[in-house]
């Protein structure tokens, strides 16, 4: 949606919406470091619901995103929400995988990365879809109230006006007048539909912090030590190799 954003409403070119997005990579790199490191130390839940709570913070500022937001400001936004991101990832990854034995932590680190993806892939799908059916509920509902004394209508009368006055035909300058009302109407409508999603993705970022609270921070230490001792040389490398790939899936 972001990227959408940037070059049709805000008429961006491919490179400057990547140059604008930009800062948000960086601070989901750093967050993420972090996070790893702090989980060691306070626990999973300690880590994971401040970030989202930031997450939901910044959702819920973009609920009320517009066509004329300042691009700094905007980036602001995109900084918060990757924050919130990076402090969630690494430990949700350590918690989902600590409990493991490590004889089978490559298997649960692949079945990890591959639901990751898939859950990845399948909200973008539901968002995209949100935002185009909201996006046509919200242009019926927006085009259903200019009439001939609404502020859009009085626009339609007057850019036909002055095209006829410069010579051209009455139904052209009609045409042209509703094509033009139509556009602010869709950029308006998509807009409205932009916060739908983002209100959505605050009601399941409060909904993942209650559930955060469920995840165990505790770690089977002894019981991993003594199935270490008892493996092989080749099954130590395994895992130490599988501890390797889950980070680095991260």
């Amino acid at each position: 949606m972001i990227p959408v954003y940037l070059q049709s409403l805000r008429g961006l070119s491919a490179f400057d919406s990547g140059l604008v997005l930009l800062p948000q990579a960086f601070a989901s790199m750093v967050t993420m470091v972090i996070g790893g490191r702090l989980v060691d130390k306070i626990g999973v839940r300690a880590v994971v619901i401040p970030g989202l709570i930031i997450m939901a913070i910044a959702m819920w500022l973009y609920s009320s995103l517009d066509a004329y937001i300042p691009i700094g400001q905007f980036q602001w936004l995109l900084i918060l929400r990757s924050c919130g991101i990076g402090l969630c990832m690494q430990p949700l990854m350590v918690s989902a995988l600590v409990n493991i034995e490590p004889r089978r932590l490559a298997q649960a680190s692949s079945t990890n990365t591959t639901l990751r993806f898939v859950c990845s892939s399948l909200a973008v799908a539901i968002m995209a879809t949100l935002v185009q059916t909201q996006n046509k509920v919200h242009y019926a509902h927006l085009a259903e109230r200019v009439t001939a004394i609404s502020p859009l209508g009085q626009m339609i009368m007057g850019i036909q006006a002055m095209l006829m006055a410069k010579g051209a035909s009455a139904t052209a300058a009609y045409g042209y007048a509703l094509q033009t009302v139509s556009g602010l109407l869709h950029r308006q409508s998509y807009i409205l539909a932009m916060q739908d999603a983002f209100r959505l993705s605050f009601v399941l970022s409060v909904v993942a912090i209650v559930a955060t609270f469920f995840v165990s921070g505790a770690k089977k230490k002894a019981a991993q030590a003594t199935e270490t001792e008892n493996m092989s040389a080749e099954e130590r490398a395994e895992a130490e190799k599988a501890r390797e790939e889950a980070a680095l899936a991260v």
